[in-house]
């Protein structure tokens, strides 16, 4: 018989968790979803993405632009409104392609080189920097989720 040693270590990761107050108060699923709803535009300053459970399902004009090489995705967002200073939420749809920004990527956004987006009234998020930004804002979790 021989001894087979092995090392063992012991790793410690960390983990920051983002909540949202008004006062001293946690900002739960049911006041997120009772906040007006807004556009993800210029207005809009996001404070980042939550997962409430009832995101709203990818409009069909989306996801017939699905290709192989791409997925469509959308994202639930909180933050203020610009011009009233209010709290809002809002959501966007958006392709994931993996790719650079531009050109013809077979995403469903461009076509022949002449972009080709959905309609703003769907929340749609256009391929770029932007949208970038958007969804790789920090997770904050909502008081009261099970």
């Amino acid at each position: 018989m021989t001894e087979h040693q092995t090392t063992a270590t012991v790793e410690t990761l960390t983990a920051e968790v983002h909540v949202l107050k008004v006062g001293n108060r946690q900002i739960t699923r049911s006041v997120y979803l009772q906040l007006d709803s807004t556009l993800p535009d210029c207005g809009f300053h996001a404070f980042g993405r939550v997962r409430s459970g009832s995101r709203p399902s990818i409009p069909g004009n989306i996801l017939a632009r699905v290709t192989s090489l791409t997925s469509a995705r959308s994202v639930e967002l909180v933050g203020r409104d610009n011009y009233s200073g209010a709290l809002v939420r809002s959501h966007a749809f958006y392709f994931d392609c993996d790719h650079a920004f531009g050109s013809d990527c077979g995403c469903g956004e461009w076509a022949n080189g002449i972009r080709q987006p959905p309609t703003v009234e769907s929340h749609w998020l256009p391929h770029d920097r932007y949208t970038m930004d958007l969804i790789s804002l920090p997770l904050i979790v909502l008081a009261g989720l099970r």
